[in-house]
């Protein structure tokens, strides 16, 4: 999935992928807001 560098669908496209399989491009782009976004990710699932 495209985020087109925008860490709000970034982020989005984390949930949604709770119920689809998909891969996001570029989820770095997270950092802007929530740096440790994807380690606090996976302690939640």
């Amino acid at each position: 999935m495209r985020t087109y560098d925008d860490h709000r669908m970034a982020m989005s496209f984390a949930i949604a992928g709770l119920r689809v399989p998909l891969e996001i491009e570029h989820p770095e782009c997270v950092s802007k807001s929530f740096p440790t976004f994807w380690e606090y990710w996976e302690r939640l699932i």
